[in-house]
């Protein structure tokens, strides 16, 4: 029997009502069907896992995308730790401690990163940059320090005038060889009083006994004055039982002690002894100083670093308020090379750098006291009795000697004056350009 049209409809009818019961029906066993697979084994879990299981599934998910995340946090750190050197290298090349056989790049100050660069100093890649800026810091300190243990890398080392004089190229490698020679004899004194520093000044030796290892050591008597007035009236101050001590040229700085031989307040002049196992050539006074000779003043610093300034003797003479027997320098002598030796470009010496300004002491008074105090053991023990000269002439220079109520001994440099005796004076005295201290009587 053929379908009618009502059956029809209710065929068609009937099969959208079916399609949407197995939608239906479909939904609801998706909804309670244990859909989860294992991603590793791609096995279907029979049955629904119960609550608490799914709450330490969750949590599990949890941690791995918080390690994720965490993972990508340093990985994006690290870029910027790269971007960060990458940008502070352009201004700063440090190296390594270690030695290569690579050249090493020039030593440059780092560059301090730009925030603007990093989004602002709150960004993380800016906290980096700055470690990474920092860092490299240190590395430019650290490889400053290792130059500057090389000579010629110090700036705190005072230039030679042999560098830094140009008119000096003609004779540089003549006199670098005299300066070098004569350094070797240079020494830094330093005077205590109380254990407190009273004052410091350079020395050089003139004299070396073999047998006893002793060494004579010339400098002004700076090194023992307590009391300095500006200008010379005789009232400067001396101590000469301070303890002074000789600062060696040896790896281990070793300091000795100066034992004071003798020192006269007019001359500016002191003498002392000191232990010394070896001694280099003792260079030669050269009493011909001419105005305008060309002169090398040298000395040592606080630091035993060799002072070498170039001068000329000045054409000018001491005033009323200095001590006559000096010579000038045509510039200002250092403060650290009083005591030391002024030399020519042979390397002889031409006086000894004197205090204050530009004075120095020529070698011609410096000869003529060494010799009249060895002549008269002032620094020795008395071994016979002096002889006598009758030949005096007028203006000649003469020491007036004595001892103080103290028992030490007193030296005043004068001179022969020009005029006798008056009426009321005995016939027979001569007379000297000052007054004599009455203990000399």
């Amino acid at each position: 029997m053929a379908p009618t049209t009502h059956d029809a409809v209710e065929e068609a009818s009937g099969s959208r009502s079916r399609a949407e019961r197995r939608r239906q029906k479909q939904r609801r066993r998706h909804r309670h069907e244990p859909a989860v697979t294992d991603h590793l084994s791609g096995a279907i879990q029979p049955e629904a896992e119960p609550s608490s299981q799914q709450g330490k599934r969750k949590a599990a998910l949890e941690q791995s995308e918080g390690e994720g995340r965490k993972k990508k946090r340093k990985r994006t750190q690290k870029s910027h730790r790269k971007k960060a050197a990458a940008s502070a290298s352009t201004g700063a090349h440090a190296s390594d401690s270690e030695a290569s056989s690579t050249v090493s790049p020039p030593l440059r100050f780092p560059r301090m990163p730009n925030p603007d660069d990093f989004g602002g100093r709150d960004a993380p890649g800016y906290h980096a940059a700055n470690d990474v800026y920092f860092d490299l810091v240190g590395k430019y300190h650290e490889k400053m320090k290792r130059q500057c243990e090389l000579v010629t890398l110090d700036t705190s080392i005072p230039f030679s005038s042999l560098v830094t004089e140009g008119q000096l190229r003609s004779v540089r490698e003549s006199a670098t060889k005299a300066v070098l020679q004569v350094a070797k004899v240079i020494l830094s004194l330093s005077s205590y009083i109380d254990g407190k520093l009273m004052a410091r000044s350079s020395g050089f030796l003139i004299g070396w006994d073999e047998k006893s290892r002793e060494g004579t050591v010339l400098t002004s008597a700076h090194i023992i004055c307590s009391k300095y007035t500006s200008q010379w009236s005789g009232t400067d101050e001396y101590s000469p039982n301070a303890k002074v001590v000789a600062h060696l040229l040896d790896e281990d700085e070793t300091t000795v002690p100066a034992q004071l031989l003798h020192y006269d307040k007019h001359i500016n002049m002191a003498l002392f002894t000191v232990c010394i196992e070896s001694c280099a050539k003792i260079p030669e006074f050269n009493s011909d100083v001419k105005y305008g000779q060309e002169t090398f003043v040298m000395g040592r610093d606080e630091n035993l670093n060799l002072t070498v300034d170039y001068e000329f003797v000045g054409f000018h003479g001491p005033n009323l308020h200095e001590r006559p027997h000096y010579m000038f320098t045509g510039g200002a002598i250092r403060k650290s090379s009083i005591g030391g030796p002024v030399i020519d470009f042979s390397g002889e010496v031409l006086g000894m750098a004197n205090f204050p300004g530009s004075a120095f002491i020529p070698s011609s008074i410096i000869s003529r006291c060494l010799a009249m105090w060895k002549k008269y053991h002032l620094y020795r023990v008395m071994l016979k009795i002096p002889e006598f000269n009758s030949d005096v002439k007028y203006g000649q220079e003469t020491f007036v000697m004595g001892r103080d109520e103290n028992l030490n001994l007193t030296v005043d440099y004068e001179f022969v004056g020009f005029h006798g005796p008056n009426l009321h004076e005995r016939p027979h005295y001569m007379f000297t350009g000052g007054a004599i201290r009455k203990k000399y009587k």
